[in-house]
């Protein structure tokens, strides 16, 4: 199982770095700029990229929709301002694609 378990963990990361070199990283920042660490050490879950808070499965669904860059990013700052205001409708990734 402990093989299984690292597995698991090895390609959370993967992922995550491939997540940061498309949405995070441009021509000005690049991935050895990035600052990124799994929240309370338990990978799989919610990873801090820089100042943003992410799960594994928005990671995984953006890829999974071919979500585009500036989609990510509207929707994950209309979640913060849903969350913090309490006003709009809070949606997945998936829901908010398609609605746009």
């Amino acid at each position: 199982m402990k093989k299984e378990l690292t597995k698991y963990e090895n390609a959370c990361n993967e992922l995550t770095r491939t997540f940061i070199e498309k949405y995070i990283c441009d021509k000005d920042y690049k991935l050895n700029e990035v600052s990124w660490d799994w929240v309370g050490n338990t990978i799989g879950e919610v990873v801090c990229i820089n100042d943003y808070f992410i799960n594994m499965t928005d990671i995984a669904e953006a890829f999974r929709l071919k979500c585009s860059v500036e989609t990510f990013w509207e929707w994950y700052d209309d979640s913060l301002e849903t969350r913090q205001t309490g006003r709009g409708k809070l949606m997945n990734l998936k829901n908010y694609m398609s609605n746009e």
